[in-house]
């Protein structure tokens, strides 16, 4: 097991292992990597897509299919990662063009609606950011993404055991996403629950990605969105 104090060293020297074409003892100082306690999920995640390369180069592809499947799995279900903004704007096409070309994000679709949809370029999940034309610019919600189906009902029958009041929005509502639980916080600020979204990827191969995509190069291109800071 390695300890906190050496996994970055640990971690280093695989990776320059790696970059040799020496899948086999890689792959060994990933799993070194992977049994550190508390490691963080980013970590554990993007160490286990090393650890399916390394695999792969070592011609072992049935654990490296496994390893995949493992970080598909953390990435997928880990509570609060995804965050979902949703805001009125004023001119509809000025924000477009300006949340496109200036701050970089990846327009996923548009509905029936008026709404228009994007996402930063390495996130997974179709949306991240929704935006509407409205007669006054403001934030409508925002959303966090939970566990599972078992995790919203919970989590929606706490709210109401603790008299907050709860509404169900039917899956559909929005593009690519399940149902979803909306509250008010006593500050005013509206937010939502949400446990499934379509994935689309990031355009990158989980084998032999490359550092980015094509869309890296589009404005300013954050990597996901993953907070959030509310005033009163």
């Amino acid at each position: 097991m390695a300890s906190g104090k050496n996994t970055a060293d640990v971690r280093a020297l695989a990776e320059e292992l790696h970059q040799r074409g020496d899948g086999p003892r890689a792959a060994i100082l990933y799993r070194r990597v992977l049994s550190t306690p508390g490691l963080t999920a980013d970590l554990n995640g993007w160490t286990r897509y090393l650890l399916a390369d390394a695999l792969r180069m070592a011609e072992d592809y049935e654990s490296a299919q496994r390893e995949i499947a493992e970080a598909k799995r953390g990435a997928s279900g880990k509570a609060g990662e995804q965050l979902i903004e949703r805001l009125g704007v004023l001119d509809l096409d000025e924000s477009v063009r300006f949340y496109k070309d200036v701050l970089g994000l990846v327009e996923t679709g548009r509905d029936a609606a008026g709404r228009v949809y994007f996402k930063c370029w390495d996130e997974r999940d179709h949306n991240s950011y929704v935006i509407r034309e409205a007669d006054r610019a403001g934030l409508d919600f925002l959303g966090w993404r939970v566990l599972d189906k078992a995790t919203l009902d919970k989590l929606d029958a706490d709210l109401q055991a603790y008299g907050i009041a709860t509404e169900r929005i039917p899956a559909g509502e929005m593009l690519e996403t399940g149902e979803r639980v909306r509250f008010t916080l006593p500050s005013g600020h509206v937010m939502e629950l949400y446990a499934e979204k379509t994935k689309v990827g990031n355009g990158i191969p989980l084998i032999n990605p490359a550092p980015w995509s094509k869309a890296r190069d589009n404005g300013i291109a954050p990597t996901r969105f993953d907070h959030t800071l509310l005033y009163g």
